[in-house]
């Protein structure tokens, strides 16, 4: 049996891709020193704590222990709720790259993942799932549709049909590319392109970010907020616009726009010198309309859950969410950019459930 690559069902990432780096080009042998230092800095114990830290879904036997195979789609509905578990605490072991999970010390033991009755999500993407969903979409939902997707028999796809996992899955393969729209070749010659951090941040922005924990928000307490005069655009020269937003009241402005896309905000702040002074001549003003921007447009910005919200707090991510956070997760975070991808996957896997169940129902 040859190596088996096996993808999260929710995120469509691998726990594998460090590894990966080195294995997925007829050209690893001709790798630079800096392009060699790169991958190295790709890669961090904070990462793979994250993204190798893994929970297996399946039905659990009574004994706590061993998992429960099902023979078909109509036995494995017709669980019990509670049945169905997520056992979190689980590696890879040895046996991943042949589809089998370990399972955590002292817990349940490992199980096939690559077919059958359970398989793997990496755990923290489960608190994306939640968010994204409202909780609609619980881990018996999950496993309910993989299971009618046709996990249980041996099968070609490498996740769930019809959910939309964004450019990850053009990736996908037995030794999945790490590396974006960076071609083999095009890696090489990255070894004269600059230092190794520069090198590797290149990696990143052309697609390495897409393998990446999603759960490091861009918190920096210690940056100096920038002034009025060094925003990223320029002023506007126009002194003209609609008396109709001239006279509203700023505190219904602020609420107005931040139900706006981001570039309309800016667009519109650009229209005359008066919505400038507005909307973005004062840090305090654009901090108010960010806050309320990620709030109401852009949730996946923010933490969920208990871990997250620990490591939030902790960095006390309350005191810098504002304009330049946000430009953070915009421009430069690659983290929030994996989790803007997983957040609409998981809204995908949400409206694949109401169709499997709607196509179930209509067969029963």
């Amino acid at each position: 049996m040859g190596k088996v690559t096996i993808f999260c069902q929710l995120s469509g990432c691998t726990p594998e891709a460090e590894s990966m780096m080195y294995f997925n080009t007829e050209y690893q042998n001709t790798y630079g020193l800096q392009l060699t230092a790169a991958f190295e800095l790709l890669k961090s114990r904070d990462e793979a704590e994250g993204m190798q830290g893994l929970t297996i879904i399946g039905p659990l036997a009574d004994n706590e222990r061993d998992w429960i195979e099902v023979e078909s789609i109509e036995e494995a509905l017709a669980l019990p709720e509670g049945r169905v578990r997520a056992v979190s605490g689980c590696a890879m072991d040895g046996m991943f790259d042949m589809g089998f999970c370990g399972g955590p010390e002292g817990g349940p033991d490992g199980a096939l993942i690559s077919f059958g009755s359970c398989f793997y999500v990496i755990t923290l993407m489960l608190p994306i799932l939640e968010a994204a969903t409202g909780g609609r979409v619980s881990i018996r939902r999950l496993w309910d549709l993989t299971i009618m997707k046709g996990h249980i028999d041996a099968h070609s796809y490498n996740c769930l049909p019809g959910v939309s996992y964004g450019p990850i899955a053009e990736y996908w393969e037995q030794f999945a590319w790490m590396f974006g729209d960076i071609s083999s070749e095009e890696l090489i010659d990255m070894d004269s392109r600059g230092t190794s951090e520069e090198i590797a941040d290149m990696i990143r922005s052309r697609g390495y970010w897409m393998w990446m924990r999603p759960d490091r928000f861009p918190i920096d307490s210690s940056a100096t907020p920038q002034s009025s005069q060094n925003i990223s655009f320029d002023e506007p020269k126009q002194t003209v616009s609609p008396k109709s937003i001239f006279g509203l009241p700023l505190e219904i402005l602020h609420s107005l726009v931040a139900y706006l896309p981001l570039s309309d905000v800016i667009s519109l702040a650009l229209s005359s010198k008066t919505l400038y002074n507005l909307l973005l001549s004062k840090m305090a003003t654009r901090d108010t309309i960010a806050k309320s921007y990620v709030r109401l447009q852009a949730p996946w910005y923010l933490p969920y859950g208990e871990a997250e919200l620990k490591w939030w707090n902790d960095r006390n991510g309350d005191k810098v969410l504002g304009w330049e956070y946000l430009k953070r997760c915009f421009v430069t975070s690659h983290s929030m950019r994996n989790r803007r991808r997983i957040w609409k996957a998981a809204e995908s896997i949400e409206q694949e459930c109401e169709k499997e169940e709607r196509a179930w129902a209509g067969r029963t």
